[in-house]
């Protein structure tokens, strides 16, 4: 049981604990707000595997909700990586449509 004045997240991972690319830096969380919200969320400092650093909120890894940064992400998401991709190579299948039909 953690003591009063830390969170259930307090070393509750050990250093190098994989939660899908990311890698946990450091076992003790930092509670910070994020924005303009009045809440805070304890976040740990992770390293992606394409070596992007970034906190990312405790909750969200321990239930698997975030598994790499946003910049892999996007990646799968863009082009022909996509199943439902309707464009040319890099060009959008709406920017595509719109150049057909304007030619």
């Amino acid at each position: 049981m953690p003591a009063k004045n830390q969170t259930k997240y307090y070393n509750l991972f050990k250093k190098g604990h994989k939660f899908g690319d990311w890698e946990l830096l450091d076992p003790i969380p930092i509670r910070e707000a994020s924005g303009k919200s009045k809440n805070a969320a304890y976040k740990y400092s992770c390293k992606c595997s394409c070596g992007t650093i970034r906190k990312v909120n405790c909750y969200n890894l321990e239930k698997g909700k975030s598994k790499r940064c946003y910049e892999c992400s996007t990646v799968d998401k863009l082009g022909e990586g996509n199943p439902f991709w309707t464009g040319h190579g890099l060009v959008s299948g709406k920017m595509f449509y719109r150049a057909k039909r304007s030619a």
